[in-house]
């Protein structure tokens, strides 16, 4: 099974090389992100070398001699084998898989939760606070739904892998993403 978190391009790039190459994978997601693909525009490999001529300006500005990506070709991948539109949740080989979908960095996001104690978040939860700008990511989405569903699992989660950068704790990763005052409750929170 290939769980896709989320179907923008630095994500689903080497999917269908692996569809190839080992026939019986089956690939699980949302429907948006089944739909979203299929489209270059949609899965933002259409706009791929824009992103990366940022991030080479970058690296070379704080590492010397960084490999540079040059040019980033359109691609679309067939639809997901399996979808769900909220939750769904299976045994794989004697463990448990719950994915969620969530709506802050995308509207097509899931996260996965293995047995209930280590997440894999894609681009929902990350060690720099959550992006939340990009074609479909909602800030209030964030704010008011996923936020809340990521501090229940402050306490059962023992490791978050993140899409992008080192793992560590749920509660380390909320930590960098500042409530705006908008969406603050009156608890102040």
């Amino acid at each position: 099974d290939i769980i896709i978190t989320h179907s923008h391009f630095d994500h689903v790039c080497g999917l269908n090389k692996v569809r190839e190459l080992v026939k019986s994978t089956r690939v699980i997601t949302t429907s948006e992100c089944s739909e979203n693909i299929g489209s270059v525009y949609k899965n933002m490999s259409a706009a791929a070398d824009a992103f990366l001529s940022f991030y080479n300006q970058k690296r070379e500005a704080e590492v010397k001699d960084t490999p540079k990506f040059d040019t980033y070709e359109k691609f679309v991948c067939e639809p997901a084998d399996f979808v769900f539109d909220e939750s769904y949740e299976y045994d794989w080989n004697g463990h448990n898989i719950r994915l969620i979908r969530c709506f802050g960095h995308s509207k097509d996001s899931l996260i996965a939760l293995l047995d209930g104690k280590y997440l894999f978040s894609g681009d929902t939860l990350l060690k720099i606070p959550t992006a939340t700008r990009f074609l479909g990511g909602s800030t209030a989405r964030f704010w008011n739904e996923d936020y809340p569903l990521l501090e229940r699992l402050v306490a059962s989660v023992k490791t978050v892998f993140p899409g992008h950068g080192e793992s560590g704790s749920v509660e380390e990763m909320l930590a960098v993403n500042v409530m705006p005052e908008k969406y603050r409750g009156s608890n102040g929170k």
